[in-house]
């Protein structure tokens, strides 16, 4: 639409040499009761005009200077789907933000109109869905030739392997599920007796089938990372110091580290094969003696985001590039990372053991992702700038199992 003679457009033309001011982009953060919400919210760069949704009226995210708009998300998935995309035809967002798995969820459908589903920078459907199922991703990566744990699904009681060996992870397919209209969390159970055992499958076992799982020790690792249409862009690792509970839980003490080659090849492995878009973390659990186990994949952003920022790394940044690339049908993939978008997650070229012109495989983002942490981090997980990850766990009842 043209301006009108009377506007200020119209009435104040650039001078030669005058740079055009550029247009403040527009972003909506969804979930702000979420300290991954309240992250975003900081890390957006200054000239961002910044839009939070909650549906708790006094939600962390809202005490922000940085917010313009503080508005009322709709808790049921039609609804939320329904404002959205009447809120994005008044505004005309560039970007918008799933910090949790309740509005992924919700969101996820590819019934979304494409132009909406572009600025929310999410996988297709099946992939999600695949990532949400802790029994279909752990097939797939199975398929793959990455290592999981042996595991049996149990959809009733009567369905319980015979002779299990303990300690035994008892764990839901699906940790969101909907209890009384509520989307809570289902806890996983470490069980050491047959009487826990049965206890746990027949909390479980009411609202979801459940995977029996074997115990594999070893250290807690998520392996970070966002993706352009299967392409990675940006890679983190961080390490789990303490648990709660200690059996296995969410980590209440983190440090960021240089990652084991296996497991950042086995996470880039997988998410290509999903030809992910957007944010995700694979959790790992890595042995004494280099050994490892896939665990699952969180398809969101994840509880530990501060110490990300912290080590440096512009994620945030990194997913508002993502949104301006809507994928083309059959364009073909990116040969090399984006100059300025490096899969370490700073702002420089290809390394020069990736040179433009072929595909950059798993085992050379492990490298990359290994020399830079070296730089960065040092020996003991510290950053250069002086920052250790020490991240509270995520608070109820999103943090909460329905059993306890």
């Amino acid at each position: 639409m043209q301006p009108s003679p009377g506007s200020a457009q119209a009435a104040r033309p650039l001078m030669r040499g005058q740079a055009h001011p550029r247009r403040r982009r527009k972003v909506l953060v969804l979930d702000g009761h979420s300290k991954a919400a309240a992250q975003v919210v900081l890390a957006l760069p200054p000239a961002c005009a910044v839009d939070v949704a909650a549906s708790d009226p006094h939600c962390l995210s809202f005490a922000s200077r940085r917010v313009a708009r503080r508005l009322q998300q709709p808790e049921a998935a039609e609804a939320l789907r329904a404002w959205l995309a009447t809120r994005d035809g008044e505004i005309d967002y560039d970007l918008i933000v799933p910090s949790t798995e309740r509005s992924l969820v919700a969101l996820k459908s590819q019934d979304l109109p494409p132009r909406l589903r572009a600025k929310l920078v999410i996988p297709e459907e099946s992939s999600i869905d695949v990532a949400l199922d802790k029994h279909e991703s752990s097939a797939v990566a199975q398929r793959l030739g990455i290592k999981v744990p042996r595991s049996t699904l149990v959809r009733a009681l009567d369905e319980l392997p015979e002779h299990p060996t303990y300690p035994l992870a008892i764990k839901p397919i699906n940790s969101k599920v909907l209890v009384e209209g509520t989307l809570r969390t289902l806890a996983v159970r470490i069980c050491a007796t047959g009487a826990e055992r049965i206890q746990a499958h027949r909390k479980l076992l009411q609202h979801t089938a459940v995977v029996e799982q074997e115990y594999f020790r070893g250290r807690g690792f998520g392996v970070e990372a966002l993706f352009e249409h299967g392409t990675p862009r940006w890679l983190f690792a961080h390490e789990r110091i303490h648990e709660f509970p200690l059996t296995g839980g969410g980590s209440t003490y983190r440090r960021a580290v240089a990652a084991p080659d296996a497991i950042i090849v086995a996470s880039v492995l997988l998410l290509r094969h999903l030809r992910w878009h957007g944010v995700a973390m694979v959790e790992f659990k890595v042995a004494d003696d280099g050994d490892y186990r896939l665990m699952e994949i969180n398809p969101r952003l994840w509880g530990s985001l501060p110490l990300a920022v912290a080590a440096g790394r512009r994620l945030v940044a990194a997913v508002q590039v993502c949104s301006r690339h809507p994928p083309e049908r059959g364009s073909p993939l990116p040969r090399a990372p984006s100059p300025k978008l490096h899969p370490c997650g700073h702002n420089r070229g290809p390394s020069r053991g990736t040179p433009h012109g072929r595909t950059t495989t798993a085992r050379d983002l492990a490298q990359q992702h290994q020399r830079h942490e070296a730089v960065r981090c040092g020996p003991r997980g510290r950053c250069s700038g002086g920052h250790v990850g020490h991240v509270q766990p995520e608070l109820a009842p999103e943090g909460a199992g329905i059993e306890n």
